[in-house]
């Protein structure tokens, strides 16, 4: 077809996709979206064995729409994101074709897809032709299709209000939630057949029907999925029995996928490793599935093999999308975790917290930028053996501001905080950029720079650190972190200084200024090098560097840095340096 490749390419995939779900229909309607492997005994309890081959397209689909990364139809080409062009944008145009074609019923679309492919072989023609001839084979108006569908990325959900069940008939009221016009079909159902089906125009959509009984025991929308919807969660009742919320709950061992007729429970053994907990193995509970929801939890209770008692965290999150915003995301969240900080001494971290997630209105620019706000409250039991004089009980206000630019060859970060508390506040921000050249060869520069606006505490537990953070926030994963000593102390957090060598006196309780640079030489083998400027009260400020060698085995796992050079001179003649 002689068409424009950047402004109708809806069309070549929407045809294509839709031929590939007829023909799958017709000749392997049994065929389903993971192979053969759907006999295998262990996955035939997951819904990800169970959907049937075309019912893959949808889930590509809703994929980008629940992370709010779909993108109209009828954009141009070249203004997709790679996975819509390739994928979600791709599977939706042959889905609503299907939808279309099941709505007007009798070969309406088949015959105008002819026909407007025959047309096309004498002229170029466009989307405005393709739309006259299904508006000439129809007497049904499928305005809805070419102004919604194609040219929005308007959502469809719909659900239902109220159902009202008597011996002979069945009242229910439809909604639709994103008041988008369209369509929509109703099923009703009997020990899984069909025993009804009707369609829904635009118009009798939030109104209430009446239907006879005919022991339907389940009504449904969209049972087929013959339109590319959002949510299909909401879209049944269930008419004898009781479950909560009509759903009743599953449990799966792995993550699969989003099942719309159950409450689906993830549960997987955990492991962990700290040096007061000891090992904690436990058990993980939550709800995440391959599709991104609005409500997410994730509750790891553990046990704590060297003190003998119950540890954990738990996290509780609500994300809301905002269609048409370059606000696109906001998320409200609650956190929590019990662990050891040293020998027997306990603490519990609450964090309650909201970001607010802003981008381009262009989808392929990838600046990003994040507003977060959240309170950290820390309870810790007294512990005689640490020496830092860190206040017990403690709540610290955190704002920040992230802007981001992630490409292949350039990386761009830019991040500002600030901390509020009763006994100081502080203002740090962070500046990193990162460029990959030919020969895979990388350049990483980073400027950290921090100031306390005022500080009444009595010790560093606050203060800015040069190369080990006391995270008084508790942010990081650290295996020993009370540890001044030994192979635990040297395990390295990439936070404030980013200082390798160990120099003394390496708190800044009034500012500091912090330069990092690392490039790499071969393979996994970089060079680095760090200078900072540190002013503490009654004393000069103090200008400090280092450089060394870092060996990238398995990138943020297994990394080792060996000091060279710094200022205490050449490092491997100071003592015990192996």
């Amino acid at each position: 077809m002689h068409l424009d490749p950047r402004k109708d390419n809806w069309i070549y995939d929407g045809i294509q996709v839709y031929a590939m779900i007829k023909y799958i229909e017709e000749h392997y309607p049994n065929t389903k979206m993971i192979g053969n492997a759907f006999t295998i005994k262990l996955l035939k309890s997951y819904n990800l064995a169970k959907i049937d081959f075309n019912g893959q397209y949808s889930y590509f689909y809703m994929l980008m729409a629940r992370r709010n990364l779909d993108q109209p139809l009828g954009s141009p080409k070249n203004s997709l994101i790679k996975f819509n062009e390739q994928i979600a944008s791709k599977y939706r145009a042959g889905l609503s074709i299907r939808f279309l074609d099941n709505y007007l019923v009798h070969n309406i679309v088949q015959k105008s897809i002819r026909q407007f492919y025959k047309k096309n072989e004498a002229i170029q023609v466009s989307c405005s032709a393709f739309s006259s001839i299904l508006k000439t084979n129809t007497v049904k108006d499928i305005n809805w299709f070419f102004n919604t569908v194609i040219k929005s990325r308007a959502i469809i959900d719909y659900k239902f209000s109220n159902v009202l069940k008597t011996k002979d008939s069945i009242t229910f009221s439809v909604l639709n939630k994103t008041r988008t016009p369209l369509p929509i079909p109703i099923y009703g159902l009997k020990k899984g057949k069909i025993i009804f089906e009707q369609w829904l125009d635009t118009e009798e959509c939030d109104s209430t029907f009446t239907i006879p009984r005919s022991n339907i025991d389940k009504l449904i929308l969209n049972l087929k999925n013959e339109g590319p919807e959002y949510n299909l969660r909401n879209n049944w009742k269930r008419l004898e029995g009781f479950f909560p919320t009509n759903r009743p709950i599953k449990f799966v061992f792995i993550k699969d996928l989003e099942d719309p007729y159950y409450n689906q429970i993830v549960y997987i053994y955990s492991i962990g490793y700290n040096l007061y907990d000891g090992i904690t193995p436990g058990l993980r509970l939550h709800n995440r599935t391959i599709l991104e929801k609005p409500f997410i939890f994730d509750v790891n209770p553990s046990y704590s093999t060297k003190s003998n008692n119950l540890s954990g965290s738990a996290t509780f999150v609500i994300s809301q999308n905002f269609r048409d915003k370059t606000l696109y995301n906001a998320r409200y969240s609650l956190s929590g975790s019990y662990f050891h900080y040293a020998e027997n001494a306990t603490y519990i971290r609450l964090n309650p917290s909201i970001q607010f997630r802003i981008r381009q209105p262009n989808f392929r620019d990838n600046r990003k930028r994040l507003i977060s706000l959240r309170q950290i409250i820390v309870n810790k039991e007294q512990n005689s053996l640490t020496t830092d004089n860190s206040p017990l009980n403690y709540s610290v206000f955190g704002a920040r501001y992230i802007k981001t630019k992630n490409e292949v060859t350039n990386r761009f970060n830019f991040i500002s905080n600030i901390q509020i508390s009763e006994k100081f506040g502080k203002i740090p921000g962070e500046l990193e950029y990162r460029k990959l050249f030919e020969g895979n060869r990388q350049l990483s520069l980073r400027i950290y720079a921090g100031a306390f606006v005022y500080n009444k505490t009595q010790s560093d537990f606050f203060s800015f650190a040069l190369n080990r953070s006391t995270d008084y926030l508790y942010d990081y994963n650290y295996l020993g972190r009370s540890e001044n000593s030994g192979i635990f102390s040297q395990q390295y957090i990439v936070a404030e200084g980013l200082f390798k060598s160990k120099i003394a006196s390496s708190f800044a309780n009034r500012w500091i200024t912090s330069f990092n640079a690392s490039y790499n030489i071969w393979n996994g083998i970089e060079a680095y090098g760090d200078i900072e400027i540190i002013k503490n009260e009654f004393s000069y400020q103090r200008v400090i560097y280092d450089s060394g060698i870092r060996l990238n085995l398995v990138s943020d796992y297994f990394e080792l840095y060996i000091p060279i050079y710094s200022s205490h001179g050449f490092e491997n003649v100071q003592n015990n340096y192996n």
